[in-house]
């Protein structure tokens, strides 16, 4: 059996994987186990103070970081595409 190092979540992990318009995606919140409110399409209240010193895996850290910004590239490209597309017409 392989151990996988366990990382705390501290600010300082939040801050490395906030995006550069101050937030995160749900995927990445999801890695950190913070559960979501789908009628309201955010988390839950509090969901801040509940993930702060939750142990993960080094693996998770690594893709929340990761994922830093990928919703607004997606996000550009939808855009970018339906601009696309409204020029045909």
């Amino acid at each position: 059996m392989t151990w996988k190092k366990l990382i705390e979540v501290t600010e300082d992990v939040l801050g490395a994987g906030m995006s550069r318009r101050g937030g995160w995606s749900r995927d990445q919140l999801e890695l950190l186990g913070v559960e979501w409110d789908d009628e309201h399409q955010t988390p839950f209240k509090g969901w801040k103070d509940k993930v702060l010193g939750r142990m993960c895996t080094q693996d998770e850290i690594e893709e929340f970081i990761y994922l830093k910004d990928k919703h607004l590239i997606r996000r550009r490209d939808k855009k970018a595409n339906a601009k696309s597309q409204l020029s045909l017409f």
